[in-house]
């Protein structure tokens, strides 16, 4: 945990590229602008979100991410 807690915001670039990279090399699709739209769309919705809040405990930071509830202390 870690480890994502450090390098959660290289998941939204990554997921660019390797979405890019299908939708070009497997899906035969072309490089114009309608594509790259969509892909920053779809790794948008699937990067995750940081929320932070407080509570008793002090300041938390969650990270949201689809189907994943993770919270991690600051």
């Amino acid at each position: 945990m870690k480890l994502f807690k450090k390098t959660y915001f290289l998941i939204f670039p990554l997921l660019i590229v390797i979405i890019q990279l299908v939708s070009t090399k497997i899906l035969d699709f072309q490089l114009d602008t309608l594509t790259i739209i969509v892909t920053i769309g779809i790794a948008y919705l699937l990067s995750p979100r940081v929320n932070t809040f407080e509570n008793q405990q002090g300041i938390q930071t969650q990270i949201v991410w689809l189907f994943l509830k993770k919270t991690i202390k600051e």
